[in-house]
């Protein structure tokens, strides 16, 4: 719980330089009223006084039979309807109770109109949004799934539980930050519930590195851009075990031409592409009764996310006739999105497979009216995008479309322009909005399936765990079904035979139940093994470390309990540095080193690559290793258009294989320098940046370094918390960097009599900051430990954990 009068101080210090009763400008920022927020009668302190009524639900609600809400000592609200309808109604209405401004904002970005609230310094984020087509996207789905009506009643239910709140709710008992903005809630729509999807699409496949693997093969060179950027690390444990089987795939439907990449160079980067080095990491796994000690079925999972307050997800727990459901939701879509019921378990990670191509565009002339595509000349589509931007009116920016997509006009005069094609612009099958709600009630493995077959995108790998002992794992989502090195590089925009073949049959998806191993797992590697038919890329890059950590750990590992699943998940052991590390030792020569050089390498040499919050060491070979990464790659850092460097494990086996190769040769000097060379002066370069960064060596550790903080969603410092003290990094199981990390960790047993779950955020329940329920499980997180989740069978259920029963007629 945030104390009160930080915050006030804190809101204070922010605001009161301007007046108390009008809305002002600083700069480019929108900067509201504070008379408001400090009224009694309207303000701060009547979010106060709702602390005592967060667990009640009014009885005046539009249900069609009675039901049943409980609240838990977490505030965790169990939901007991007597049909399918008044319990995704209650599901919409308890989570904008308590995640009302997060759904708000969380659409405004998505739709492009945060500056509405925030101002001018919002604008190019908004445009940037639109650019991409998140709302025309998200109108799309809303025209797929409309058309099968009955598809969507129960996200017409949802939608009307959320408004019915929001209509009631005065504006005295608004969520504090719709005060400190100035501006009231909206209805909500089926629209907005598809923004929350694309907003979600954009996080976790919306990287589209074409540009920078074009301008990098310019620069390079084939032969050496192949030498450099091979697709498949011959070290990775991939998702679906190797040597399995694909004769069940018709080789003969698919055409394997290789497509040449666009002539062109210097294309900017329009898709915010991160490095290999900026990727954040979710895993999951399941044991089969043959490695537990009792004979139980164990599935675990925790994807990893940018951390916010409040957190991503919302706990609850579902009941009608048909579904019993545990686990947590997306604020703004119905049903539980990863979880548990009485019969099955589930849980997610991302596929990463790319699904953004980039096309360069052949214009008729230039005025860009139309374009070449196909032997023709075609028209573009304008799409007028305003923007209501406080102290500055409407702003109105025009959008061109073409046949693949909008497209992104060139900031340089002479770049080419480039069309997206992206799938989660295309209309979706409506069973699309069935996924969750099937996968709720699913009793076995062949429900299992079929509730994922629906769904489109961004492709997810299901992890499946069941009570009669099954496991399994489907790569799901629509996935192109290309030609080889199609869709990695920018491609002409004027020739149809560009785009995708078609796309992957879902039964040709790779899939795995019941492997032989005894277990299945995954971690953001590659799919499968090359010898899959199908030619997938990444939309940046495949993780290259943990997959290969969690199936090592779990292939020598029997008599599994739930205690070695709390500690799997909360591994913080290093392959990228068992591996790098005692290479970079070996060309330090210690007779060189001065005394405090050599008490650097003996913290090295102890070193047991875990990554503990408490230790210095994981400092000394980050900076190092980062250091040595950027030397040995230092002629990219001065091209002026945006170019990839190699991976991370490329790199090391660079330095475990090939220590005179031409790439430790620095660009700007006249000797020509080896491995052994880059190591020293990377040496040289750790230690003047550790004595910088570190004032006091024996108090500054890994964890302080790291930094890993959650922050408000609004960026505010009174509602975030700041030096949250964990192990981990973006490497280990335990992915924790200063802000992503397991948004969610789950691990749910079956045995012969129950089903046992444990699970935690880093967050809490309620959306108001001056709530107990606010930020109570962030230390709970961080110390590694779990919550004993309170799954009842039906609303008779006695429970000591429930403290709030709210029976409605």
């Amino acid at each position: 719980m945030k104390n009160l009068s930080t915050i006030l101080f804190s809101v204070l210090l922010l605001l009161f330089v301007v007046g108390l009763s009008s809305s002002f400008q600083i700069g480019n920022r929108s900067i509201p009223p504070i008379g408001k927020f400090f009224s009694p009668s309207h303000g701060f302190w009547q979010n106060a006084k709702l602390l005592n009524k967060e667990s009640d639900i009014p009885n005046e609600l539009n249900l069609l039979a009675p039901a049943t809400v409980k609240y838990d000592n977490r505030l965790v609200p169990h939901i007991f309807a007597q049909n399918e309808r008044d319990l995704f109604y209650l599901q919409g209405y308890i989570t904008a109770k308590h995640r009302l401004w997060q759904m708000d904002l969380s659409t405004r970005s998505a739709a492009g109109r945060i500056s509405e609230v925030l101002g001018e310094f919002a604008l190019d984020l908004d445009k940037r949004s639109r650019k991409m087509g998140l709302n025309w996207a998200a109108e799309n789905a809303v025209e797929g799934w409309s058309k099968d009506p009955e598809v969507l009643s129960n996200l017409e239910a949802y939608r009307d539980g959320i408004n019915d709140y929001t209509t009631k709710l005065s504006p005295k008992d608004y969520p504090i930050e719709f005060k400190l903005l100035n501006y009231a809630p909206e209805e909500w729509s089926l629209y907005k519930s598809a923004l929350i999807l694309k907003a979600m699409a954009r996080t976790l496949c919306g990287n589209g590195p074409d540009s920078r693997f074009s301008n990098t093969l310019d620069h390079l060179g084939r032969a050496d851009f192949d030498q450099l950027f091979p697709e498949f690390n011959p070290k990775q444990s991939p998702i679906i075990p190797e040597n399995t089987s694909w004769d069940y795939i018709d080789k003969k439907e698919i055409v394997n031409e290789p497509i040449a990449p666009s002539l062109s160079i210097g294309y900017e980067d329009h898709s915010g592409f991160q490095d290999n080095r900026m990727l954040m990491g979710s895993n999951n796994w399941a044991v089969a009764p043959q490695k537990t000690a009792d004979a139980s079925t164990i599935l675990a999972g925790d994807p990893h996310l940018e951390l916010t307050l409040p957190s991503i997800w919302f706990e609850m727990q579902l009941n009608a006739p048909g579904i019993n459901s545990y686990g947590v939701s997306i604020a703004g879509m119905q049903a539980i999105i990863i979880g548990f019921n009485d019969h099955i378990a589930w849980s997610v990670t991302n596929v990463g497979h790319d699904v953004m191509d980039w096309y360069e565009m052949k214009w008729t002339d230039e005025t860009k009216s139309a374009y070449y595509f196909n032997g023709q000349s075609q028209e573009v589509e304008y799409r007028i995008e305003s923007y209501m931007v406080p102290g500055k009116g409407i702003v109105s920016d025009t959008i061109r479309y073409s046949v693949w997509g909008p497209i992104w006009e060139a900031e340089e005069d002479g770049d080419p322009d480039l069309a997206l094609r992206w799938l989660p612009h295309d209309i979706p099958d409506p069973m699309e909005i069935k996924t969750f709600e099937l996968l709720n009630k699913a009793k076995d493995f062949d429900e299992y399936r079929k509730a994922i077959s629906n769904y489109i995108s961004p492709a997810q790998n299901f992890a499946f765990a069941s009570k009669n002992g099954d496991i399994g794992l489907t790569v799901s989502g629509r996935l192109p079904l290309r030609n080889d090195q199609q869709g990695r590089f920018v491609q002409a925009g004027d020739d149809y035979k560009n785009e995708w073949q078609d796309i992957i049959p879902f039964e040709h998806n790779p899939f795995v139940q019941n492997p032989e191993r005894g277990f299945i797992s995954s971690a953001n590697q590659h799919s499968t093994a090359p010898d899959y038919p199908y030619y997938y890329t990444a939309g940046g890059y495949f993780e290259a470390f943990r997959g290969r950590r969690v199936n090592d750990l779990l292939e020598t590992s029997e008599d599994i309990t739930v205690e070695d699943m709390k500690a799997l998940q909360n591994d913080s052991y290093s392959i990228k540095a068992e591996e790098a590390l005692p290479v970079m030792l070996a060309g330090i020569d210690l007779e060189t080193l001065e005394p405090s050089e050599k008490e650097i390498i003996s913290t090295l040499l102890s070193w047991d690559y875990q990554y503990e919050g408490h230790l210095k060491a994981p400092i000394l070979f980050e900076l190092w290793f980062n250091g040595f990464y950027f030397e040995t790659w230092d002629e990219f850092s001065k091209l002026e258009k945006p170019v990839l460097r190699p991976e991370t494990w490329r790199t090391i086996e660079l330095m475990e294989q090939s220590p005179d190769s031409k790439w430790f040769d620095k660009a700007d000097t006249e000797p020509i320098e080896n491995l052994s060379d880059i190591i020293v002066s990377s040496f040289q370069n750790m230690i003047k940046e550790y004595q910088n960064i570190a004032s006091d060596k024996e108090t500054y550790t890994w964890q302080s370094h790291r930094n890993t903080r959650i922050m408000h969603m609004g960026r505010l410092p009174a509602f975030s918390r700041m030096q949250i003290e964990t192990d981990g990094s973006r490497n280990t199981l335990n992915a924790v960097t200063s802000t992503t990390g397991p948004s969610w960790r789950m691990i749910v047993e079956f045995d012969e009599t129950a089903v046992n779950a444990l699970g935690v955020y880093p967050g809490g329940q309620s959306g108001n900051p001056a709530s107990p329920y606010y930020d109570n499980m962030i230390d709970t997180w961080a110390a590694g430990e779990y919550f004993e989740l309170n799954f009842l069978k039906d609303a008779n259920q006695i429970s000591d954990a429930i403290l709030k029963t709210n029976e409605l007629d």
